[in-house]
């Protein structure tokens, strides 16, 4: 298993306001935002943890 550095309180703080607007989607809208590179938090995370971990990390167990 990868070891991906530890998820910061602003990137987490992100990604809960992004799930918390997006509905059960919220992956797939983070999917795109990072494909764009519109959000610089989030540009960040998809730079230091990438794809595979996005489509493993659980929110709810983080909050």
């Amino acid at each position: 298993m990868t070891q991906y550095p530890p998820v910061t309180a602003e990137q987490l703080e992100a990604l809960a306001h992004l799930a918390k607007q997006n509905g059960r989607n919220w992956k797939a809208w983070l999917s795109d935002l990072w494909t764009r590179a519109a959000d610089p938090t989030m540009h960040g995370l998809r730079n230091s943890h990438g794809p595979s971990w996005l489509s493993q990390f659980s929110l709810s167990l983080k909050l």
